[in-house]
């Protein structure tokens, strides 16, 4: 207990990690899950709250055995374990997996390098939080430390600085004025402070110093006080109040009669900062407690029949379809427990995979970022699997394309690892087409002015306040914009989409970073017609297949053509394969070693099913 305050100061004087940002920047554009098991329940209830009112996105927060009992179809999962000592977690990891409830990060103090292997790899993303002191049985430091770590992630990412300063003002030890009467306690919350609750309640039960029900204000309105009526004498109320429920807290407190023994936990600052301000709190009531009781909470005696329930297995969840026929369900808008439509998506899935064994393939056309490297790694340019699988096939023949939005950097990138002699068979549509070249032309600079039409771009950006937010990148070709911490990629497109509604002439297309828009016809199918590939047959993939996505042209131009993500609502296009595990050019590796050549047809043919062996 007596290392709270410096828990609190710790957080104070740290930078965001770089993994809790990019956890945060994914929350704001996705619905979300949040995961916990006792303490860790509470973090995930305000990591539920913050997406809810920063981000103003669906959310909710759940046990492992709720989360595998639900029939939650999409949106991005987060686990949330300090030191994942309990198999529940990798239950509801491997349940995320299974029923694709992805992107999926795990939130732990513990050492990525030390986690399980069901609980690693590059279908989990770990945002490591480092510096609490070792923990008791009722992780207090651990649970303030990932409380505050949210806190400060969510406020910076909005760019807003609460009135009350940082945490710092808030790290001074805080005892309670007095401890409560009761045996029994009543906490009354809103919403915003539903997780303080919540811990309260956890701590005050699993030592058995309190027994606690929790419930806000207005549904005490509701019912709950003819309860507490009966049991007045044996009760405490305790109110945590802040700045969003100041009023309706002192009104409801000052109806109460004043015989009704009470305990005001007020919050020193603005919310966010009041959570973690009020968890500060709360555990030093809960340790008074102990204290009286002479209990030490961090070490309690827990029974035999107490072990053997911690260490019961969780309950299988359901299982899940093929992972195709969920994605191209989930494209569809369809319920996953609707049979009609899924026997129609399951049905078009064998017609497809028999049919695309058996054409020849005289070229395969890929989109980059996403595709042949993660989104995340960008900057490391190809992946090392996708080089060697590209190289192996190009030395056999194989015609490849290249469509992005990338210009020079793609260029130089393939240039620096695709042997020169088989350069010839390397065709590029830089800019998302704009551009055609092969890869053996050198790539000069441009001389041309920005069209006036591209330059709309820039100022439509200026005049929606957008330009301080995003990185804008004119070139003759296109437009980029590369999306900073205040906004996603999904709110950037459609405030673009918005204010150049009066242009028909221009694309606005969306890949996983950034927006780009390009003047029409601009496209990625641009490459193709760089690729003679005779009566052979084009396969296409990408990663962005989806009606919003970059990739929508060129995945849904084709019938043989695969995503390594999203994938469109077409039933005889735009496929993705992959397991659950398996995504980005983790996929594309498995796609390309899946493609073999055959001398006889002079072609090259893909085997669907041999992908599944393929692993990264």
């Amino acid at each position: 207990m007596a290392d709270l305050p410096a828990t609190l100061a710790l957080v104070d004087a740290s930078p965001v990690p770089d993994e809790l940002a990019d956890l945060v920047v994914t929350l704001r554009s996705l619905p979300s899950t949040h995961v916990g098991s006792g303490g860790a329940l509470a973090v995930a209830r305000f990591a539920s709250t913050l997406c809810t009112e920063v981000a103003g996105r669906v959310s909710s927060a759940l046990t492992p055995m709720a989360f595998c009992e639900a029939r939650v179809t999409a949106g991005c999962t987060v686990l949330f374990s300090a030191s994942v000592g309990h198999h529940d977690i990798s239950a509801a990891a491997a349940c995320a997996r299974e029923h694709l409830r992805l992107p999926l990060f795990l939130v732990t103090l513990r050492d990525a390098d030390s986690l399980p292997g069901s609980l690693s790899g590059e279908w989990i993303r770990t945002v490591e939080l480092r510096g609490a002191p070792p923990d008791g049985f009722l992780a207090t430091n651990s649970v303030l430390l990932m409380a505050a770590w949210l806190a400060k992630a969510f406020v910076e990412t909005q760019r807003r600085t609460p009135d009350a300063g940082p945490l710092q003002d808030l790290s001074t030890s805080y005892e309670p004025a007095r401890l409560p009467a009761g045996k029994s306690l009543l906490v009354l919350h809103g919403y915003r402070t539903e997780a303080v609750a919540l811990d309260l309640e956890t701590r005050l039960q699993e030592t058995g110093l309190r027994t606690v029900q929790t419930v806000d204000y207005r549904n005490f309105a509701h019912g709950r006080h003819v309860g507490l009526n009966l049991g007045a004498d044996q009760t405490t109320v305790v109110a945590l109040i802040d700045d969003s429920v100041k009023s309706v807290a002192e009104e409801t407190l000052r109806i109460l009669p004043p015989s009704i023994d009470r305990i005001e936990l007020r919050g020193r600052a603005p919310w966010p900062w009041s959570v973690p301000d009020l968890l500060l709190q709360s555990m030093h009531l809960v340790g008074g407690l102990a204290r009286t009781e002479k209990v030490d909470p961090g070490r309690p005696e827990v029974s035999q029949y107490g072990r053997r329930l911690y260490h019961l297995p969780i309950l299988a969840s359901r299982r899940a379809d093929e992972p195709a026929v969920i994605r191209k369900m989930r494209a569809l808008g369809a319920p996953p427990e609707e049979q009609p439509v899924r026997t129609l998506v399951k049905l078009a899935l064998e017609r497809w995979r028999e049919d695309i064994s058996n054409i020849p393939v005289g070229a395969v056309v890929l989109d980059f970022d996403g595709t042949c490297c993660f989104t995340h790694a960008r900057h490391l340019g190809t992946d090392p699997r996708v080089r060697r699988e590209l190289v192996r096939l190009l030395g056999e023949g194989l015609l490849v394309g290249l469509a992005s939005g990338r210009g020079r950097s793609l260029h130089a990138d393939l240039r620096a690892w695709i042997p020169q002699q088989l350069w010839d068979r390397v065709a590029l549509g830089l800019y998302n087409g704009g551009l055609v070249l092969g890869l053996g032309e050198p790539l000069v600079p441009s001389s041309a002015a920005v069209p006036s039409a591209l330059r709309k771009v820039r100022l439509a950006c200026d005049a929606l306040g957008l330009s301080e937010m995003i990185h804008i990148d004119e070139r003759p070709y296109q437009v980029s914009m590369t999306v900073g911490p205040d906004i996603s990629v999904d709110e950037c497109r459609l405030l673009v989409e918005g204010a150049l509604v009066g242009e028909p002439g221009l694309s606005i297309l969306a890949s996983s970073h950034s927006v780009d828009v390009v003047p029409r016809p601009t496209n990625k199918m641009a490459v193709m017609d760089a690729l003679d590939i005779g009566e052979r047959d084009f396969l296409a993939v990408g990663d962005r297949g989806d009606r919003e996505g970059n990739d929508f042209e060129l995945l849904n131009a084709v019938n043989w053509s695969l995503s390594v993500d999203r994938v469109s609502a077409a039933l005889d296009r735009c496929w993705n394969l992959s397991p659950a595990s398996r995504t980005g050019p983790s996929e594309l590796g498995a796609i390309l070693t899946a493609l073999t050549r055959d001398s006889a047809d002079d072609c090259f043919r893909f085997a669907p099913a041999s992908t599944e062996a393929c692993h990264a």
